[in-house]
């Protein structure tokens, strides 16, 4: 019996698991983003209430949404030895990815919730900005070779489609 958990790892099958991941983060919030919207009365333009807290916290949930990612997502890449395994360093580059990834989720529905509440177009833009962003950050060979500055191997190594992981 062959499982995918017992196939070897390569680069081709890394590739397609981190576009599979984002491509269901960045669709699940697209769905919610949408179903919300479809289900908002009038929206509001500008901000009438002046007891609205959300106007505040949302801009700041959004700042540490990509500010918090990007950081976290760069300590976790320097944490990286650079002399581990090529398989090693694409699991670490996969969990800091869901690591940024859901900073930018989080921010973006955090957002959508304001937005269902208060049906304020503000807290519409800043969650399609944030999904435009989190959809921008879709994972790319080249994207993945220039976040982890590779080594001449490692590059020659991960652009080999089917060559099984060490």
């Amino acid at each position: 019996m062959n499982s995918d958990a017992n196939k070897p790892q390569t680069p081709k099958s890394f590739m397609r698991t981190m576009t599979v991941l984002h491509a269901v983060l960045t669709t699940g919030v697209f769905i919610v983003l949408v179903a919300v919207y479809a289900g908002s009365d009038a929206l509001v333009i500008g901000f009438q209430d002046t007891e609205d807290i959300y106007r505040i916290i949302i801009p700041l949930v959004a700042m540490i949404g990509y500010f918090g990612g990007n950081l976290i997502f760069k300590k976790q890449l320097d944490a990286i030895d650079p002399k581990a395994s090529l398989k090693s360093i694409l699991s670490r580059y996969f969990s800091a990815s869901i690591v940024k990834y859901a900073f930018i989720e989080g921010a973006a529905i955090i957002s959508i919730i304001a937005f269902s509440r208060i049906n304020n177009v503000f807290y519409l833009v800043i969650s399609v900005l944030l999904l435009l962003y989190l959809w921008s950050q879709r994972p790319t060979k080249k994207k993945v070779m220039s976040d982890l500055k590779l080594n001449r191997d490692y590059e020659e190594l991960f652009m080999k489609d089917e060559e099984t992981l060490p």
